[in-house]
């Protein structure tokens, strides 16, 4: 589930730089990923032509939901 989860993952960030690039923008917002157990993401924006290198590391881009410990948002209400 991991699996998918992360591919899935990619593929959105990967069609969202694709269309950021599109629009002719030069910088894209990622959360940058620290190892750090107590801040484990800081939000950086570059070059989109950094973009391949930082996801090839486990990078991200910055989510909707404007949170890099949550991306996909909140989640579920619970019943």
């Amino acid at each position: 589930m991991k699996k998918i989860i992360t591919s899935v993952s990619v593929l959105i960030g990967v069609l969202a730089a694709s269309a950021a690039m599109a629009d002719g923008a030069d910088k894209v917002t990622l959360c940058h990923v620290t190892g750090s157990g107590t801040n484990p993401f800081v939000v950086i924006t570059v070059n989109k032509n950094a973009l391949p290198a930082h996801l090839a590391i486990g990078d991200f881009l910055f989510p909707p939901s404007g949170d890099c410990a949550n991306p996909g948002g909140p989640g579920p209400l619970p019943e």
